[in-house]
């Protein structure tokens, strides 16, 4: 999937995207609206760059209406990539789950087969790379673990709206 067309904001029949996109702008703007209920204080570290001190001026509104809804369309477009790759990876699971046993089989020979031809070396910067890329991967999952914990929050989140629309 290419990252253009994952991030892309909903199309006419992606009717669930839509109300996840709806309920991102309403929690933008909920958001923006809370900042003045909170101590100056708190919204000058909120606006703070640096952890050891705070900003000179507090977190406030934008006074350009359109850079929140450029900001707010990047964070939707960051959304929809989101639950795209989540949908994509569990499509892909599914796919992988229902492959024949041959295919799996082929593909383990396979792999055993290209292990054993490897030279010691190579086995060793390998390793040094594995380890590299093993960090990376429990990275990963705790991104995708949250991707999933948003995922089912705004879920929840559609079908809360529903009934409160019924």
């Amino acid at each position: 999937m290419f990252l253009a067309h994952a991030r892309r904001l909903p199309d006419c029949d992606e009717k669930e995207l839509q109300q996840v996109v709806h309920i991102v702008d309403l929690l933008i703007e909920r958001c923006v609206a809370g900042l003045s209920t909170l101590a100056p204080e708190t919204r000058r570290w909120l606006k703070s760059a640096k952890r050891e001190e705070v900003d000179v001026r507090p977190m406030g509104r934008l006074q350009n209406p359109g850079s929140q809804k450029r900001y707010a369309r990047y964070w939707k477009q960051f959304v929809c990539y989101c639950l795209r790759i989540v949908a994509a990876e569990e499509e892909e699971g599914i796919t992988e789950a229902l492959g024949s046993k041959d295919d799996r089989t082929a593909s383990d020979d396979n792999n055993t087969s290209r292990r054993n031809t490897e030279t010691e070396d190579a086995s060793q910067i390998e390793g040094e790379d594995d380890e590299e890329e093993d960090e990376m991967k429990k990275k990963m999952m705790v991104v995708m673990m949250t991707v999933r914990t948003i995922m089912k929050t705004m879920r929840t989140t559609v079908k809360q709206e529903r009934m409160r629309i019924m």
